[in-house]
């Protein structure tokens, strides 16, 4: 009977080893439909067993709930049935060696304990020839304070200067996305050439205070102007200009159409149709290079459409929300949580104002020098319609003095791309293509005063 009991306290114990092996964090990269993407498991262990989550940054999706996770000896297996996922594996060594299944599409995936490397080679490093000055400034009219980055060049004087805008959602001074630092990238490159640069958090990112979530368009531009007015009492700060991304571009045009303290402005893949029509032809463009067809998406642009009227016609609180309470009922939506996910999404503040925005408007009344540039290959912002909105509205009023680029294999962070698909971006060494920031480095020499 002594030995009996001996055998299982060593059954049980080796059993316990084994699991113990799978906690931790695992990596590897899925081929998919020509694709490459990084996926990573997290694997923890608690009092009720363990538990799961994973990434996707290539996605830019990060802590995505693994809602089963199952060992049985040497062999794995994880379930997140929202996204009708599955991974089984088997653990020889430092290595799971398994299949990934999603829907009908399954593929081997193995995953070690190693992080892949991301190439980025225009990512700087330590030692900068410049000076970097962590610096802050407070929103006072939002209540809030924003935290960034300033570099100036090492030579003393007076320099010009621009502010990096980013796009859409909360972004960090970098404008960190899918392992790709783009404000980092542009800020080197132009204060290695005489440039000084102001990039900082968005509310309620990194090291700024606020809640972004409930930030409209117009306190993007407030907080815009707060990094303007900041500029401006610069001792070593001479004109100023306005570099924004996507969204960035818009804030950037409505701050410059009522401030005399910009310059120029550099928009980069921004807005110039209005927003509800950018937002459908987006959806649409991006949907279609998935392989959806025109019948599978046009149900869901109508929809869209739909609550965009509702949303640019009713303006009081209340009579909205019931609209679109009336509109969920008549389009049969009965689940609760898509309600409340759906009037998150429709009718939170930034996308509201969005919404109501024509980019025209702003535009028009610009009176100093722009450089507007997109990719063609961008499926997020239009590049045609958008470039040729916004020359438009500005040889109606204005300065006139409009310059447009449609680069022809650009994407909408102006990589050198295939697709244009934001499942790319990740994929793709190339942060920013060279030839964009010397293109913008040429616009703002040839438009401020060099003595």
């Amino acid at each position: 009977m002594k030995y009996y009991f001996t055998l299982i306290l060593l059954i049980a114990s080796s059993a316990t080893m084994i699991a113990q092996e799978f906690e931790g964090s695992w990596y590897g990269v899925l081929q998919a439909g020509g694709q490459r993407l990084n996926l990573s498991f997290h694997i923890n262990k608690n009092e009720q067993g363990f538990t799961t989550t994973m990434d996707s940054p290539d996605q830019n999706a990060k802590g995505i709930p693994v809602e089963v996770t199952r060992i049985e000896g040497d062999r794995l297996h994880l379930e997140a049935p929202q996204l009708a996922l599955r991974y089984s594996a088997e653990i020889k060594k430092d290595t799971l060696f398994g299949t990934f299944a999603q829907g009908g599409f399954s593929t081997t995936l193995n995953l070690t304990r190693t992080k892949p490397a991301q190439l980025r080679p225009q990512e700087p490093r330590e030692p900068f020839p410049y000076i970097v000055k962590e610096v802050s400034f407070k929103n006072k009219e939002g209540g809030v304070r924003l935290a960034g980055s300033l570099t100036l060049p090492s030579s003393k004087g007076e320099f010009p200067a621009v502010i990096l805008l980013s796009g859409s959602g909360p972004q960090d001074r970098d404008e960190s996305l899918m392992g790709h630092k783009p404000f980092l990238v542009i800020a080197d490159f132009l204060t290695r050439n005489g440039i000084a640069v102001l990039r900082y958090d968005d509310r309620g990112v990194g090291e700024s205070t606020g809640d972004f979530s409930q930030a409209s368009l117009n306190d993007l531009v407030i907080d815009a102007a707060s990094a303007l007015s900041f500029l401006k009492n610069h001792d070593q700060v001479k004109e100023i200009g306005l570099v924004g991304h996507s969204e960035g571009g818009l804030v950037a045009a409505m701050l410059a159409s009522g401030n005399s303290n910009v310059d120029f402005i550099v928009s980069l893949a921004g807005p110039g149709v209005p927003l509800d029509e950018l937002l459908i032809t987006q959806n649409k463009e991006l949907s279609l290079a998935l392989g959806f067809t025109e019948e599978q998406v046009q149900p869901r642009l109508e929809f869209n459409q739909k609550m965009f009227d509702l949303i640019k016609s009713i303006s009081d609180e209340e009579a909205l929300n019931q609209a679109v309470n009336d509109f969920f009922n008549e389009e049969e939506i009965n689940s609760a949580q898509k309600r409340n996910e759906l009037k998150q999404q429709f009718l939170s503040p930034g996308i509201r104002s969005l919404i109501k925005t024509n980019p025209a408007l702003y535009w028009s009344k610009i009176e100093v020098p722009i450089l507007a540039l997109n990719g063609a290959l961008d499926l997020q912002v239009n590049a045609k319609d958008n470039l040729q909105a916004i020359q438009n509205a500005n040889s109606k009023g204005g300065s006139a003095n409009v310059v447009v680029k449609n680069y022809p294999d650009l994407n909408h962070l102006f990589q050198k791309a295939k697709t244009g698909l934001p499942a790319e971006y990740g994929q793709i060494e190339q942060t920013i293509a060279p030839i964009v920031l010397q293109d913008i480095l040429d616009f703002i020499n040839r438009n401020i005063k060099r003595e």
